[in-house]
């Protein structure tokens, strides 16, 4: 049976967390932390169409698998990451405003890092958008979900106009 859950939680290109596995592990933490304030991320690979339609698909699934390592790098083994959707990732951790701004900024300087040392024809970069909350039994995962996605489209419009190097 825990092998059957793992597949049915896990994301088979990145093994993260998947959707379903993501959304269960966010209302265990939830429940689990009643009181405590935690960060919403959700984050996105920039232009993922235009390196799957320009290098091919293994460049596309590389870089969802570059840009998974470093959302996990920039949040560490205090919070829970999953792909929630094609280029779409969410985490959880516990933290303020101050610690949702600093895994920002950690992801942006991981993601120059690989950048400047990859021979890849492309940039792999995310864009990252997060909302803090209280958790309790009042909270709707799927609503704070929808506050950090916002925050995620402002953080959008200042992505680079082309993925191309």
């Amino acid at each position: 049976m825990n092998v059957l859950n793992f597949f049915s939680e896990s994301d088979a290109l990145t093994g993260y967390l998947n959707r379903r596995g993501f959304m269960e592990k966010a209302v265990q933490i939830n429940r689990e932390n009643a009181g405590k304030e935690m960060v919403i991320l959700f984050a996105d690979l920039d232009h993922l169409k235009e390196i799957n339609d320009s290098f091919g698909h293994i460049e596309g699934d590389f870089a969802i698998r570059q840009c998974a390592e470093v959302l996990k790098s920039a949040v560490g083994d205090s919070g829970v990451i999953g792909r929630i959707g094609g280029d779409e990732f969410c985490a959880m951790l516990p933290g303020n405003v101050d610690d949702g701004q600093r895994i920002r900024e950690r992801v942006r300087r991981e993601s120059n890092e690989f950048n400047s040392d990859s021979d890849k024809p492309y940039y792999v970069e995310l864009s990252v958008g997060y909302h803090v909350v209280c958790c309790g039994s009042d909270l709707i995962i799927s609503d704070v979900l929808k506050d950090a996605d916002e925050a995620l489209y402002e953080e959008k419009k200042k992505r680079r106009k082309s993925v191309k190097k």
